[in-house]
């Protein structure tokens, strides 16, 4: 057992052991990496880039005379970076393409000096996107192959018609990769890039990794016809394979795979099977890197990618800027981007949310940005069925073989066997249940090992086990060495709830194999729900993304889950409908920009999705787009419809939505029908849908339902050969039911629809349709923070003060909790019953003496909304305003997500001990103009004084000690702390609710040597009082430099010799340390340093004798 104050006294008296008088230097901390964008434009913001397109513009003098311009601005900059603000500072990533710019890796706090230089337009923090795969789900009992998903979507139909995507060039942005796996030995027909074209490349255009890896060249990039690129940005070379993630790879394979062998063992072809593969690794398994991903990007387009692939992102934040323009500039240049729309369904950290947090939306980087295509996630139709999945009371669970030499799915294949739950798998949850025989399964999480919790349910009779994981991967590594001969089975947290509330408790594993048709197309429940805080309408399209089959390293298959498998789907089909489109110059004329067109055209001829097939109820555009990627129907449309348009820097990005923004109960849908047919079409069957939000039983937000409407339709619209027809149809709501669903949702609610186009004389044109979304009830209305936890009536827990702490509620001294609630009792663990009778915000104080416990003020709050700028201001008693600080800017653009804030600066950390008031201003970023119009308030006091142990006495006859203390505040309680008779310690704690004054009075008879007893007295603040029966304690009599002398009472039972340490500080920065050995008599006596140093406010003495059984002493003495 660690003992808190031992571990704290030598943690810190270890880093203090410097030569006498030495004086540490200044710690500037660790260094981060910053994307510097500098003032000058890059290359494709010239105007003749946009008149021109890219490809064309950038064989010119003029793009090389850019080019080279910007390359001497870069090298400007970094030189006054390194004469003037850090010398080692040097550029990692340059960025001239889609960005003027570079990376480095700089002090933070140089970054203000950064950003005040004339050339620099701003710096960026490199944050670390997540990929966006949802699980892996390795073999399932519904895993279809990437093959079936291609039926799905018409890709077989475009196959047949020769759109292979031949010519076609995908950027694959992500991390592991295998270049030499079998799914990419086919042949590739018509290559677009050759050799000698990435050569010429690297020479006369350059790439954004020279600066960091000046030998990249042909040979080392160009890997084979079908890959004529591979380089891993994030580590600055051309080694693709990561260990920790197969992601990048099972994301290529779905894109453009041509020769990968299905579950039968029978060869496929993935989407766009001819198109070639730019690999760029842009981070590791735990995240994708920010600065690398515009490495990756500015080299795609240089590089002449037609589409690239982004299955990566944040969820609830939407402001990446540098990010953004870099997508604007690629899709500009004519690159469209399909990204991942999320796996955070509908936010609210994964749960259902109620109907006042209607703004619930996981939007974020970078699926939000107007010019990118966020793509959503159906599960496929056909599914393989293998035996890696059971049946759970009567519920489907993926599962883990987790014994190779016992395997459970062939051990409980044949019938039905019963399972029990027992708990965390201690000796005293077995106790309670009868599982002789059976199946016992266990939580996954607790402190018991697995071998313990094996053992103890072997010795009940288990026949074999089930563990439920403490987290979302299903997959848990067990030593084969504990597992010995029984069967187990582990399983994801989220299914073991399966276990825990089973009716019918048996289990059963799928022993078949083959294909199996799940009878129609089913939104997959982690897809994100996208509109972002603007009210714009996201994402764009649905593609196949649940447990799609493809390529992994070592040249391995595997199943995974996600909207990271759903991008790849789209970026295939937009290389098919690419080399469509270049393939038929007659048919579209003049296209400048093809993204556009590439991306409307999915989207209008795009299947809408049924929720509710028998009612006609579709899933919500919000959640599923245009609907699913039609492509037979994309090349056979010979119209586009055309809703919103966006301004991406300059040029007018047109897309097949509706964005109403804010409503009233009438409205009126307002879009374009644009043909590229040599003949009129005429429509003459128009629809539409209208629907919005619903609430289950349970009171939460749930499936959709129709409102009611009427709408003036046209009966037929003729859209002319060549050219457009602008159709309104407008549109009103029942008030009655409008006021009534206020009642419900009463910070307003979705209007949600799609309008359909149908043609009745014409069988060969396809039904078309564009989706359209508005607010109705007021857009600002939702509030924008959680409640503070102590104000009642908060969703999260998640808003309030918060300090530092190491005490776990045992007493023990365990893992730093750097967001340990403010006004809450240590000593009680959060999900006891009686957790908040122990807190309050009465209590919430925290005390700055340098003791590394609850040394700081914080604040943890959790946005209900995209949050703007945030400030916090602090007034003392008087009211008088005595310190404030701005949140950090990243912080800006973020909601659903906890947030921790930690205030350092003179203003915070010299406040004097009293009553202080902070209030958090901040407002919803989704309001134009911004405005801080949110404020909560919160309550709390500085307090270094100590608790005062006024009783301390031992009944040795009753084998009780009776301890009292008081305190000028709040007592938090005491922990006991004394060594058995097997020389282990022990440990007690005694809880206080908040009171000035206590005693109570412990049992010790488990105490063979009362000498061994020490108590700690904690008040809520986190100051600390000892009392031993044996031990030594310092106080300091006269501080005369050089001279130190202290008062000792050594109560050890004899003369000691121990490693005494004094350590002198100002603030934080240490200016004189000396230690000594010298012997201290029993007794009282003096103890005497001589030390010389600069200015001090702080003494500080640390002693122990090499853990003998002494107490450990650490104290701090400040002068104000």
């Amino acid at each position: 057992m660690k003992k808190k104050v031992l571990s704290l006294f030598l943690a810190l008296a270890m880093a203090f052991i410097l030569p006498a008088g030495a004086v540490a230097e200044e710690d500037k901390g660790e260094k981060i990496t910053v994307i510097v964008e500098l003032c000058g434009g890059a290359v494709l913001d010239a105007q003749k880039a946009q008149e021109m397109g890219f490809k064309l513009f950038s064989a010119t003098e003029e793009a090389a005379d850019i080019e080279s311009e910007i390359r001497q601005e870069q090298k400007d900059v970094c030189e006054a970076i390194n004469s003037g603000i850090d010398k080692d500072a040097a550029p990692a990533f340059t960025y001239t393409h889609v960005l003027n710019g570079f990376s480095m890796d700089v002090y933070e706090s140089e970054i203000e000096r950064i950003k005040a230089l004339p050339e620099v337009l701003n710096v960026y923090i490199s944050g670390t996107h997540e990929i966006t795969e949802g699980e892996n789900t390795g073999g399932t009992s519904e895993s279809p192959g990437v093959d079936t998903c291609c039926e799905m979507i018409h890709a077989d139909y475009m196959h047949s018609m020769g759109y292979t995507g031949k010519g076609m060039v995908i950027a694959i942005v992500d991390c592991g990769f295998d270049v030499n796996h079998e799914i990419f030995k086919g042949k590739t027909e018509n290559p677009k890039l050759s050799k000698d074209d990435i050569a010429d490349i690297i020479e006369n255009v350059g790439l954004s990794t020279i600066a960091a890896n000046g030998n990249v060249t042909a040979d080392s990039v160009y890997r084979s016809e079908k890959i004529p690129y591979a380089f891993n940005y994030y580590e600055n070379s051309t080694n693709m394979y990561d260990s920790g993630t197969n992601h990048g790879q099972h994301v290529a394979g779905i894109a453009a795979g041509n020769f990968g062998t299905n579950p039968a063992g029978e060869k496929y072809l993935s989407m766009a099977s001819d198109a070639q593969l730019l690999l760029m690794g842009t981070g590791r398994g735990d995240g994708i890197s920010d600065d690398a991903v515009l490495a990756a990007i500015d080299d795609a387009v240089k590089l002449g990618a037609d589409v690239i692939n982004a299955s990566f992102g944040y969820d609830y934040f939407e402001i990446c800027k540098a990010e953004e323009k870099a997508v604007n500039a690629a899709v500009k240049a004519g690159v469209l981007f399909s990204a991942s729309a999320g796996n955070a369904a509908r936010g609210f950290e994964r749960n259902t949310p109620p109907p006042q947090l209607i703004d619930y939306s996981a939007s974020g980087a970078p699926k939000v940005h107007n010019a990118a295509t966020a793509v959503a996630n159906v599960d496929n139709q056909m599914v393989w069925e293998k035996t890696d999945t059971m049946t759970a009371d009567g519920k489907k669970v993926k599962f883990y073989d987790a014994n190779e030499k016992a395997s459970f799915k062939e051990k409980y294949s044949d019938r039905e066997y019963e399972f029990v739950f027992v708990g965390y798998g201690s000796g005293k949850d077995f106790a309670d249940v009868d599982v002789r025989g059976k199946i016992a399964v266990m939580g996954g999480s607790g402190k018991l090992s697995y071998q313990t919790r094996i053992s103890n349910a072997a010795a009940a009779g288990a026949e074999s086990m089930v563990f439920i994981s403490p987290t979302s991967n299903y997959k848990i590594p067990i030593s084969g060495t504990m597992m010995g001969s029984y069967s187990i089975a582990t399983v994801s947290m989220d299914d073991g709830y399966i276990f825990k509330n089973a009716n019918n408790c048996v289990l059963k594993t799928n022993a078949k194999i083959g294909l199996n048709d799940r009878g129609g197309a089913i939104m997959s429940k982690s897809s994100s729900w996208c509109t972002d805080s603007s009210l714009v309408l996201k994402p764009e399209i649905t593609a196949p993304g649940g447990d799609i089959y493809s390529s992994v390293c070592d040249g391995e298959y595997e199943f995974m889950t996600g909207t990271s498998m759903a991008a790849p789907h789209m970026t295939g089909a937009a290389a098919m409908v690419k080399q469509y489109i270049t393939g038929n110059p007659r048919k579209f004329k003049d296209v400048q920009n093809p993204v556009p067109l590439i991306e409307n055209i999915i989207m209008t001829s795009a299947d809408v999705l049924m929720q509710d097939t028998e009612n006609e109820i579709p899933y919500s555009p919000r959640l599923q787009g245009a609907g699913l990627i039609n492509l037979e129907k994309a090349v056979k449309t010979p119209v586009t419809l055309i809703g919103d348009k966006y301004d991406i820097e300059g040029f007018e990005f047109e897309k097949s939505k509706i964005s109403l923004k804010e409503i009233g109960d009438s409205f009126t849908l307002r879009f374009k029908a644009r043909s590229f047919s040599t003949e009129p079409v005429v429509y003459d069957k128009i629809s539409i849908t209208l629907m919005t939000d619903n609430v289950d039983e349970n009171g939460l937000i749930s499936d959709m339902r129709k409102l009611s409407f009427e709408a003036e339709l046209p009966e037929s619209v003729t859209v002319p050969a060549g050219g457009e027809a602008e159709i309104e149809i407008p549109v009103a709501l029942c008030k009655d039911e409008l006021d009534a669903n206020m009642e419900t949702f009463t910070n307003g609610f979705y209007v949600d629809g799609f309008v359909f186009l149908g043609s009745s004389d014409d069988a060969e044109i396809p039904e078309i349709s564009i989706p359209f979304m508005g607010f109705y009830g007021g857009w600002g209305k939702q509030p924008m923070i959680d409640k503070p936890y102590f104000s009642g009536g908060n969703l999260s827990g998640k808003t309030y003060l918060c300090t530092e702490t190491r005490f776990d509620f045992d007493g023990t001294f365990g893992a730093y909790e750097a967001a340990f609630r403010m006004g809450a009792n240590s000593f009680i663990y959060e999900r006891y019953d009686n957790y908040n009778e122990y807190c309050s915000e009465d209590y919430a104080g925290y005390s700055p003496n340098g003791d590394n416990e609850a040394d700081y003020l914080g604040i943890t709050f959790f946005p209900m909304r995209t949050m703007g700028k945030t400030d916090c201001v602090v007034f003392d008693a008087n009211g008088e305003e005595v310190a404030r600080q701005t949140l950090d800017e990243e912080l800006e653009g973020r909601k659903f997500a906890q947030t921790v804030h930690s205030f350092k600066g003179d203003d915070f950390e010299n406040l004097p001990d009293g009553d202080y008031t902070l209030e958090l201003h901040t407002g919803f970023a989704g309001n134009d103009p911004y405005e801080q119009n949110v404020c909560e308030t919160f309550k709390f006091y500085i307090d270094t004084e100590p608790p005062e142990i006024t009783k301390f006495e031992i009944n040795k006859e009753e084998k009780t000690l009776t301890v009292a203390a008081k305190d000028n505040r709040y007592m938090m309680g005491f922990i006991l702390h004394g060594i058995k008779e097997n020389g282990h310690e022990y440990m007690q704690v005694v809880r206080v609710k908040g009171i000035s004054e206590t005693e109570c009075t412990v049992d010790i008879s488990d105490f063979p040597d009362e000498e061994t007893i020490t108590v700690e007295a904690l008040d809520y603040a986190h100051n600390i009082e000892y009392r031993s029966v044996r031990g030594i304690s310092f106080e300091l009599n006269s501080a005369d430099q050089p001279t130190f002398l202290f008062a000792v009472d050594n109560k050890t039972g004899g003369d000691i010799k121990p490693t005494v340490i004094l350590a002198l500080y100002s603030g934080d920065k240490l200016v004189g340390i000396s230690s000594k050995n010298d012997v201290i008599p029993e007794g009282e006596s003096y103890y005497t340093f001589n030390l010389q140093s600069g200015v001090y406010d702080t003494v500080k003495i640390f002693t122990w004798d090499a853990m003998d059984g002494m107490k450990p002493l650490y104290k701090s003495f400040v002068f104000n």
